[in-house]
């Protein structure tokens, strides 16, 4: 027996059996799919700016000047934060800071989807004076 996937209005799979009609056999429970898998930091932009409704373009701008695009990016290592006075410690994509963002973990601000999400979700919510500097042309 040979089982196949239909797609179902291209977020629910339903299995079945090739050569008999999905109505000949018993249908178990779809399997919901919540996104896609986007594995470049474009294809998470894209999904990311839909789904908040958000300028992809912006959010480049913003990638582009706070990291080059470096997952891995570190900065702002010589200033000193005056709510904590510790180094400010600006890290990954979009540059998310140990001073006014302390409950984000490095492991969170270092991995690419967490920093766009990140980014969209500040974007949208209209509180991104965080990157204001970064979208200004220099």
């Amino acid at each position: 027996m040979i089982v196949a996937y239909t797609f179902v209005a291209s977020i629910t799979l339903i299995p079945h059996v090739v050569g008999y009609s999905l109505l000949d056999i018993p249908v178990t429970t779809p399997i919901e799919v919540v996104k896609p898998s986007p594995v470049t930091i474009d294809g998470l932009i894209s999904f990311y700016a839909k789904k908040y409704k958000v300028s992809s373009s912006t959010m480049h701008h913003i990638i582009f000047r706070e990291s080059t695009y470096n997952v891995n990016a570190e900065g702002d290592l010589d200033l000193i934060c005056e709510r904590t006075g510790e180094s400010v410690y600006a890290r990954g994509l979009v540059q998310i800071t140990r001073c006014w963002f302390p409950e984000v973990s490095d492991e969170q601000a270092f991995d690419p989807e967490f920093s766009i999400h990140f980014l969209a979700k500040g974007l949208a919510s209209g509180k991104c004076s965080v990157w204001w500097l970064a979208t200004c042309p220099y």
